[in-house]
């Protein structure tokens, strides 16, 4: 279960695939949807709640990319799709401009979500199923990675040029 940074949406996955979004307060989801977090890893860094709570990204199954929902209209605005293989982890800057996504080759891209494209990649030490997920500092220029399980925790500085983010 995720919730997001401003407390008015929580976010939760199951083993089967499933997801399930709330505004609070409010007892029923705002969606409901299958197949799209990843079964081996429920409740993870494979989705992450906007920071205005505006947007739940999902890290879909397989070589699918990743879907931005719009919580406000309850549909899919965008699917990203990167050239590498699997998301498996995700997670906004607070500003809610950049999104990080880590995929099982062990690249991280930096998505501009306006824009909707790639700013920059990262190469990074976690890689395959491993990951435990990622997380930016409250200024947006570390981002953090992890494997699950383990000990180590993986820092990478951001630079920002024009706006968007550099490594």
């Amino acid at each position: 279960m995720i919730a997001s940074p401003s407390g008015q949406t929580v976010a939760a996955s199951d083993t089967s695939g499933h997801i399930y979004a709330w505004s609070i307060p409010g007892r029923s989801p705002v969606i409901t949807a299958t197949g799209l977090a990843r079964a081996s890893n429920p409740a993870s860094g494979a989705m992450a709640l906007s920071p205005d709570s505006a947007t739940l990204a999902v890290a879909l199954a397989g070589k699918e990319g990743t879907r931005l929902w719009d919580l406000a209209t309850h549909q899919v605005s965008a699917t990203l799709k990167g050239p590498g293989s699997a998301p498996e982890a995700v997670a906004f800057t607070a500003d809610g401009a950049t999104l990080a996504v880590g995929d099982a080759n062990g690249t991280i891209y930096l998505w501009d979500v306006a824009a909707k494209q790639v700013a920059a990649t990262i190469r990074s030490q976690v890689s395959g199923t491993g990951w435990g997920g990622l997380a930016f500092s409250p200024d947006g220029k570390t981002l953090a990675a992890f494997p699950g399980g383990g000990a180590r925790v993986y820092l990478y500085k951001i630079t920002y040029a024009s706006g968007q983010p550099a490594r």
